[in-house]
């Protein structure tokens, strides 16, 4: 992209972060209906735009872009192509979970370890508190007596 360039050209053009992410179509149904090169395509042009914006030294070949954004394709099925974005949008701005460690350099092993840190971001923020608040629920039946008891017959029943 050039300065001045459009910026509706960018990819995506709508707003980019999690809750978004979670109402787009997920790359496992994206595979169903475009072709793998397609998709690897659009992801290769993320991890690019990626590049250029850390500026970095070492620059990833073609090939080692295409290999990680199938990669991406099938290991993040589940991802949206705006889950993607937003990562790599937080990798830019150095953004929690990242630290500005992925300035210096960066490769196909560290975008994929990224996007695992991204991952565990999005699974607090969807199950996070759900998780929490199910642990105390049961923490405080399993200190009850007849809560218990009644968590212990329940289970007889269901086995």
């Amino acid at each position: 992209m050039n300065f001045g360039e459009d910026t509706a050209k960018r990819i995506p053009v709508a707003k980019i972060n999690i809750r978004e992410g979670l109402k787009e179509t997920r790359l496992m149904h994206l595979k169903q209906t475009f072709e793998q090169k397609e998709l690897a395509g659009i992801v290769a042009l993320q991890i690019t735009d990626l590049q250029d914006f850390l500026n970095v030294k070492q620059k990833m070949t073609a090939k080692q872009i295409f290999d990680t954004a199938e990669f991406i394709i099938n290991d993040y099925e589940f991802f949206s192509l705006t889950h993607v974005q937003d990562c790599f949008n937080r990798i830019k701005k150095a953004e929690s979970p990242f630290n500005g460690s992925l300035y210096s350099s960066i490769d196909g092993r560290k975008i994929l370890e990224a996007l695992q840190k991204y991952d565990e971001l999005i699974d607090e923020a969807i199950f996070g508190k759900d998780i929490e608040r199910h642990n105390n629920n049961l923490r405080s039946a399993m200190e009850n007596p007849r809560r218990l008891k009644e968590m212990i017959n329940k289970i007889k029943r269901d086995v």
